[in-house]
């Protein structure tokens, strides 16, 4: 990645990195139908594809504003998405998913591609990163208002570490048989 910050850089590659995580899970086929309604209402595989769906959203969004179909949003984050980014974390069981991202039980064979294939347009992101920081672009989240390239990073972070950390409790707890 050429001349962004180095806050954004390390942001970017975290997300990657958690990328190759959540195909690691999705690969194993067998762990979607894991569930344990204590923990969440959400499968493993939901949880996996409430990612896919959500980073979709996202890429897809940038796309649009990158080639201009879409204009940069104004404004700011919300009260609640500035508390989200310097808390750095999502309370569970307070927050809903925006319909668009509610999974529907999809096939784990398609869960697992759209993974990849979610990586893989995220990866043609790294040169458009650093005009993007430098513009001061802004994408607007539908709760928690626009968030410029680098709070998009930040929540991207935020957002798979809290999904896979629900998956880490749902799969111990079935291992538990609670």
């Amino acid at each position: 990645m050429a001349a962004a910050s180095q806050q954004l850089e390390q942001r970017y590659r975290k997300v990657l990195a958690q990328f190759d995580d959540l195909i690691q899970l999705a690969s194993q086929h067998e762990l979607h139908a894991v569930q344990a309604p204590r923990v969440s209402q959400w499968s493993v595989g939901k949880q996996l594809e409430h990612l896919l769906l959500s980073g979709e959203t996202i890429v897809d969004r940038f796309d649009r504003l990158m080639d201009g179909r879409e204009a940069p949003a104004t404004g700011g984050p919300t009260l609640l998405g500035r508390l989200l980014l310097a808390l750095g974390f999502f309370p569970r069981g307070y927050g809903k998913a925006p319909k668009a991202v509610v999974p529907a039980g999809r096939d784990p064979a398609d869960i697992d591609a759209g993974l990849r294939r979610l990586k893989q347009r995220f990866e043609q992101f790294a040169e458009a990163l650093p005009p993007l920081e430098e513009s001061g672009w802004r994408c607007r989240h539908p709760i928690l208002g626009s968030f410029d390239v680098n709070q998009w990073m930040r929540f991207f972070d935020l957002h798979h570490r809290h999904h896979l950390k629900i998956v880490r409790d749902i799969r111990r707890a079935a291992a538990r048989g609670s």
